[in-house]
């Protein structure tokens, strides 16, 4: 399953980034979590919502802080740091969203599929946001410059003591946007590029596809050259230990294509035959292992089986690439099929005599084999082609973006900005409420 897009937001102190993140939210038909963080950890923790905001606002040696370590021995301030660390997880695991603030960049540093911004405004700008707001204090711009810098500097502390970032970092953001181009400019150029990062994901995952299958067809091929070449050379060889041999690469190709499956996360038109040929192959490979005696009476049936299996997961994989416009997909479709037809040859119309019936089964894995190498070569090609048109298409989706953006600014050159007021921090030492 692909994962759900997510963005984070960190903004500087009166730059709006808050209005900014709910037209986001609101564009894309998607949750915002800001103070909502704060209601979810205190019902998975049991602390109340004020236990929680208070540790936001109070770092350490506070009388609130001192009281509650009386009984604990984390501090509180890290103790809610973690409680909405989990809960932001959560919630990005479940589906699509944007998280304001709380180090969601870097709490989902691992994650795909995750759009970093970060907003900010000159100083002038964010002062008259500030003096805007209607229960703001009439003061002189000379101390509302000092509010400001200290509500930044308790958010950076915040940032900088619980990541191994720097605040404000332009390295540390996909996008960096200056809130006085406006609150719906703004909002646009991230739904674009959260549009064009998923995108650019989705182009991605043919090649993850790929290269798992690439690298478990290699194994495959040489385990089948190396069994076909043995059963030619040996052919009179105990039908017995040609069984349990057999089992354990059947058993090994199903245990395989499973994690192969669970790794693309049953993503794409091959994730099926991916699952169903992995349980047929490893149940296969159990039985012949639990009762080689039996598999001897019907060894060319049970090679057969396997080898259309095989086929047929390839089949699955040239269906997908032609689906996403791969190259000369129909070069692994034609050999899959050749696999499926050997296949069935050998299940129609097994042969009696021991010997010959391990001689055959031998020249088909070799031939099986080769048809596997020749696959792994058109993937090869097919992954260097596919990388050159991602490289393209993210190329073109930054281009994209940046045109907007110039569109955006010379817009605001010529009719104002009309950016957004909002004002809620998230640092340790500013009250959410009084800011």
């Amino acid at each position: 399953m692909k994962e759900p897009m997510v963005i984070t937001m960190a903004r500087e102190y009166a730059s709006g980034g808050s209005e900014i993140a709910q037209a986001v939210a609101d564009k894309l038909g998607i949750p915002l979590y800001n103070k909502e963080l704060i209601t979810l950890a205190a019902k998975k923790s049991g602390l109340t919502e004020e236990a929680i905001a208070a540790s936001e606002n109070q770092r350490s040696g506070s009388l609130i802080y001192s009281l509650y370590m009386m009984g604990n021995t984390m501090p509180l301030a890290d103790q809610v740091y973690i409680l909405q660390s989990n809960v932001i997880k959560e919630l990005a695991a479940e589906g699509p969203c944007v998280i304001l603030g709380r180090c969601g960049d870097y709490v989902l540093r691992e994650r795909p599929n995750v759009l970093r911004t970060f907003v900010y405004a000159p100083l002038e700008t964010r002062i008259q946001f500030a003096k805007s707001r209607p229960d703001a204090k009439d003061m002189p711009d000379r101390l509302w410059e000092t509010q400001l810098a200290k509500h930044d500097r308790a958010r950076a502390s915040y940032y900088n003591y619980y990541t191994e970032n720097r605040w404000g970092e332009a390295k540390n953001y996909d996008l960096c946007l200056n809130a006085t181009l406006g609150r719906e400019a703004c909002a646009d150029l991230i739904v674009a590029a959260a549009r064009a990062m998923q995108e650019a994901t989705s182009k991605k995952e043919p090649f993850t596809m790929l290269r798992y299958v690439k690298n478990g067809m290699l194994l495959l091929s040489v385990a089948y050259i190396v069994i076909g070449m043995l059963l030619l050379i040996m052919p009179e060889t105990s039908l017995l230990w040609i069984c349990n041999i057999f089992g354990v690469v059947v058993l090994v190709t199903g245990i395989v294509c499973l994690i192969q499956y669970a790794r693309i996360r049953g993503t794409g038109f091959t994730a099926p035959f991916m699952l169903v040929g992995g349980v047929i192959t490893a149940g296969l490979g159990i039985f012949t292992l639990a009762k080689p005696q039996v598999v001897t009476s019907f060894l060319p049936i049970v090679f057969g089986i396997f080898i259309v299996v095989d086929g047929l997961s390839r089949i699955g994989t040239a269906i997908d690439l032609a689906k996403r416009k791969g190259q000369k997909w129909w070069l692994l479709l034609l050999f899959s099929i050749v696999s499926v037809a050997l296949g069935v040859l050998l299940v129609l119309h097994p042969f009696d005599a021991a010997v010959s019936a391990v001689m055959l089964c031998g020249i088909l894995l070799i031939v099986e084999g080769a048809l596997n190498l020749g696959c792994i070569l058109y993937a090869a090609m097919e992954l260097r082609t596919l990388d050159r048109m991602a490289s393209a298409a993210a190329n073109a989706a930054l281009g994209a973006i940046g045109d907007a953006l110039d569109e955006a600014e010379a817009a605001e050159r010529d009719v104002g900005s009309d950016g957004p007021v909002v004002y809620d921090a998230e640092s340790k030492d500013v009250s959410e409420d009084g800011e």
